[in-house]
């Protein structure tokens, strides 16, 4: 096959949702990454019109890992009804992971390797386990320390050694963002995104996510209702300026990142 057919070859996307996003520790705390996963890929199938067993190969993102056993992807496949046959594999490019795997679905249709691909990403902080390292060796005398693996694998980066926030308070000096500045900014966002649940804009891409109750069943609200996560948890419906500048800086006494102007 010549480059020039290969560029010409239509792509389209034939289904885009994604489930509720939840607090960390919130609604969905229960649920690992891969449920999650598993909501999302059959309602997408569904609404695509697109039987199991017509897809070619599964690529999700995926960058917090641990706890989560091997290949999330494969897992969420299989889950999904596709059948065993169908290759799945994980992708881990850190916040990028979920737009990575989306692009080499692209790639895989326009070489020619497949004609359907189930890609995106997924993730559940909450789920995130505490890990404690020369354990397996065993402990004697002494104290011994939790690592959090939240923090190891998705906060701190080894090669800077700073925190996610540390690098953004770096990131407003370089380039003169001011407190002000990144206050407004998330007032913005906020205001936008609860302008936005209130219109119900994301009801078309949005799946409601049932929560499962102590002994696993979906428990109903007092009105009857099923207990179900419909919006997304974080957005502050009120949120105001003047609450915002209240906030202390959270990685340097001096700083502008608060827990207001952070992203989530």
């Amino acid at each position: 096959m010549r480059v020039q057919d290969l560029v010409s070859r239509s792509v389209f996307i034939a289904s885009a949702v994604r489930t509720a996003i939840g607090k960390f520790g919130g609604a969905l705390a229960s649920l690992s990454a891969a449920d999650l996963g598993v909501i999302a890929v059959q309602e997408a199938l569904s609404r695509a019109r697109v039987e199991a067993g017509a897809v070619g190969e599964v690529i999700i993102g995926h960058a917090r890992g641990a706890g989560n056993g091997p290949n999330p992807a494969r897992q969420i496949s299989y889950r999904s009804g596709i059948p065993q046959e169908v290759p799945a594999y994980t992708v881990n490019k850190a916040c990028g992971s979920g737009l990575k795997a989306i692009i080499l679905g692209f790639q895989e249709i326009v070489l020619g390797n497949a004609s359907i691909i189930v890609a995106g990403g997924t993730e559940s902080m909450s789920t995130v386990p505490y890990m404690m390292e020369q354990a397996r060796w065993g402990l004697r005398l002494g104290n011994h320390h939790l690592i959090d693996g939240m923090y190891r694998d998705g906060f701190y980066c080894p090669l800077s050694e700073l925190v996610m926030g540390e690098t953004a308070e770096n990131l407003a000096t370089m380039y003169k963002i001011s407190r002000d500045q990144q206050d407004e900014y998330s007032l913005r966002s906020q205001q936008r995104a609860a302008a936005a649940t209130r219109s119900k804009r994301f009801a078309e891409e949005l799946i409601p996510v049932s929560i499962p109750g102590k002994k696993g069943e979906t428990p109903a609200r007092p009105n009857g209702q099923p207990n179900r996560l419909e919006f997304d948890e974080h957005v502050r419906m009120d949120a105001s300026l003047a609450d915002m500048k209240k906030l202390s800086p959270v990685f340097n006494d001096n700083g502008t990142v608060t827990a207001g102007n952070s992203s989530g």
